[in-house]
Order: structure tokens, then sequence, then C-alpha cells
């Protein structure tokens, strides 16, 4: 984004400056010195923060108005997004569970113990939501991933299916 006097400009569309000269919408592929020769400013937009713990806008000169959601509100769309994911990472087996009550096959253990394992992981992120007592703390349960391996944090961390295994 790009500010001419105190206008926004924006690259690709074409503008006119205050003695009237039109300019190309190609504009912006000029040097910075061109640029700077007549008075256009480059603006840094400002990063929005994570839309899952604020709310924000984005003024017209960059800079983000943000402010955090309510925290019961964040916990709440965490622990349904768990269960859900749970729901769905266990229906994967489900068949298995079908199959030993309708014929009474055992289940095999790699799978009991699958299962068990995305049980206990949910358990785990749902205690760690509801233990979290502001954003902060709630954000700090976030994996974050550092040369491919987890460097901190719970949230979103399944385990892996035994048949999914990297060779």
């Amino acid at each position: 984004m790009f500010k001419y006097q105190e206008k926004i400009i924006r690259p690709g569309k074409a503008w006119t400056d205050i003695n009237g000269v039109q300019h190309p919408s190609n504009w912006h592929i000029w040097s910075m010195a061109e640029k700077a020769s007549i008075g256009i400013e480059e603006i840094i937009e400002e990063s929005p923060p994570d839309s899952r713990f604020y709310k924000w806008s984005q003024n017209k000169d960059g800079t983000i108005n943000s402010s955090e959601k309510p925290v019961q509100t964040v916990k709440d769309s965490f622990i349904t997004q768990i269960k859900s994911t749970q729901n769905s990472i266990l229906s994967h087996t489900d068949w298995v569970i079908i199959r030993q009550a309708d014929s009474g096959e055992d289940i095999p253990a790699e799978i009991k113990t699958y299962r068990d394992s995305v049980r206990v992981r949910g358990d785990e992120m749902e205690a760690a939501v509801t233990g979290a007592g502001s954003i902060a703390q709630l954000e700090a349960l976030m994996v974050i991933w550092e040369e491919g391996k987890i460097k901190s944090g719970i949230l979103f961390d399944w385990p892996k299916a035994p048949w999914d295994e990297e060779l």
C-alpha cells in the first residue's frame, strides 16, 4: 500500500496527482527513488492478529485495531473443535468396534491402543483449554513447530495412527 499526500493509492490502480497528472495503473513498478521524487510513500501494513483470539479491523492507513475475544468464547470454540476432531479421528476405526459388537471378533491391540491415546489426548487438550484463564494462556497452548518438531503447545497435536507412521 502506498500514500500520496493524504490519499491511499494501490498498486494496479491508476491515480491522479494534485497537479491533475494521471498516472498509469503500473506506477508501482517505478523505482523507490521515482516514487519518492513525486511524494509517494510506502505504507507497511501491520499484520493482523490471530482471528481465533482477536476481533480486528484494518484502517485505511494499514494500521490494525484489535481487541481480545471473550476468553470463554474462545475456550468454547476450541473445546468444540477438539471434540469434533476427536470424533472424526475415531470414526476411521469405528468399523472395528461395530465388527466386534456384531461378530465378537477381537479389536486389534494397536487399534485399541490408538483409540485410547486419541481419547486421552483429547482429554488433555480439553483440560488445558479449561484451565487457561486468559487469551495469552490460550495462545500458548497452540502447537508451534520448529525444524519439523514441536517446540511448544498441545492443541491439535493428535497421536499418529499406526498405519500412518513414516517409514
